[in-house]
């Protein structure tokens, strides 16, 4: 272990994201004071980039997934956290190879032929490499950064009090406790790559449908962490978007069908729909690459996202209120819905509805993301009647990067029937529908 993954670091990683926490209270005070507030989240964004950016590892990852409340957050701070996602600096493959000669036996290593000098995936957790074996086989080899493991349970401490003193989420004490507690179960799950063979074998048996192909596992290389499968390269989604409409739309047919096959058929969704994790071919199909962070749904919950389809479908705000109160999404689930809270319902569907109805939606246009933006802004006294469902959280952000990967794609796919059809099976015999 070099300095930089020992005990040492990790206390000036948490050093690091206290004093972070410290100057965001500083920054938001002046900015009350001074009349500033723009320009002083611009500042507190900077900060947050550079500080979770040098740390690397899980504090790093932590940053991602707190961009999923960009809707919550200030613009400014929410720009900085979504830098993240593509914030991350190789290893220099010399490194790399003294890691897998540490990580693997005598045998292992003897069956590595060649190590591309330059990895194909960065991350905050590992990196990938694409390499060639003695007996001619083309793989992709992910090796996890030594220390990120250990650091996982004092990241996430840290980060809630990092949460806590800035207050830049509108959510309970209680709630954000057990939010990070299902933050810290699924990093835990993403470094232990003999649980992600696991995953992706189990997604790779499961995902039949047509147009999905996952790499086979190279079982005999693969330990805890280190992870090899099949070399199987695709292009990326800038290319993908250079390509034919016709194409495109294709694509984005087969992403919004495999997600649907997850939430109904695996009952398991890949959490983690980052574009490095997705690959195009020109012959319409999708790659599916990375495992690390997947989540399983119960039956109650698939119900809930059932029914809150067929609600939003109908425009049955009534059911959709109680059926929020009934899984825990309202900070006072007795309180029967007000004008005003119907009110956001009513436009958000409206929203939602507007690009449902059409023959094909196409993503690319950026309007009803903007539009779902200012009405959440125009309604922050009513946000502050909702509190996220820990269970649901990696299912929602499945959801929202699968939007931002059809957008991306500029695909235009019919969404009525296939959300008509996810619906139906939860609104047979069902009294609240």
């Amino acid at each position: 272990m070099t300095d930089k993954d020992s005990p040492l670091r990790l206390t000036r990683r948490g050093r690091a994201l206290l004093g972070l926490g410290a100057r965001t209270v500083l920054r938001r005070v002046g900015a009350r004071l001074g009349g500033g507030s723009v320009e002083s989240w611009q500042t507190v964004g900077e900060d947050w980039f550079a500080t979770l950016s040098e740390l690397r590892g899980a504090a790093m990852k932590l940053g991602q997934l707190a961009s999923q409340y960009a809707d919550l957050l200030p613009p400014a701070l929410a720009e900085a956290l979504n830098r993240l996602q593509a914030q991350a600096q190789p290893v220099d493959s010399k490194q790399v190879r003294a890691w897998l000669i540490a990580r693997w036996t005598p045998e292992q290593y003897a069956q590595l032929r060649e190590l591309g000098d330059t990895p194909i995936g960065v991350a905050s957790i590992g990196q990938v490499h694409h390499a060639t074996l003695v007996d001619g086989r083309e793989v992709a080899i992910k090796v996890q950064y030594p220390g990120v493991a250990q650091a996982i349970d004092r990241d996430v401490r840290n980060l809630g009090r990092l949460l806590r003193m800035a207050r830049v989420l509108p959510v309970e004490n209680a709630r954000l406790d057990q939010l990070l507690d299902e933050i810290r179960l699924r990093l835990h799950e993403e470094c232990d790559y003999i649980d992600e063979a696991a995953r992706m074998q189990r997604f790779r048996e499961g995902s039949l449908t047509a147009g999905v192909r996952i790499p086979a596992l190279i079982r005999e290389l693969c330990t805890a962490d280190v992870l090899v499968t099949e070399y199987l390269p695709a292009a990326s989604l800038q290319e993908a978007r250079t390509w034919a409409p016709s194409l495109r739309d294709a694509l984005g047919a087969t992403l919004l069908q495999w997600t649907v096959h997850q939430l109904v058929e695996l009952r398991e969704v890949h959490a983690d729909p980052h574009p490095g994790n997705f690959g195009f071919l020109p012959d319409g199909r999708v790659v599916v690459y990375d495992f690390g962070c997947t989540r399983a749904l119960s039956a109650d919950h698939l119900l809930h996202l059932q029914r809150m389809t067929g609600f939003g479908l109908r425009r049955n705000y009534p059911a959709m209120h109680r059926e929020l109160g009934r899984v825990g999404s309202l900070s006072d689930p007795g309180k029967p819905m007000s004008p005003r809270l119907e009110a956001l319902y009513r436009n958000l569907t409206d929203i939602c509805m507007a690009a449902i109805e059409r023959p094909r939606f196409d993503f690319s246009e950026p309007q009803i993301i903007d539009d779902l933006r200012d009405t959440a802004r125009q309604s922050l006294a009513q946000w502050r009647k909702f509190q996220p469902l820990p269970d649901l959280v990696f299912v929602a952000r499945m959801i929202s990067g699968t939007y931002w990967l059809l957008r991306g794609l500029g695909s235009r796919v019919e969404l009525l029937s296939p959300l008509e059809s996810f619906a139906a099976s939860a609104e047979a015999g069902d009294p609240a529908s």
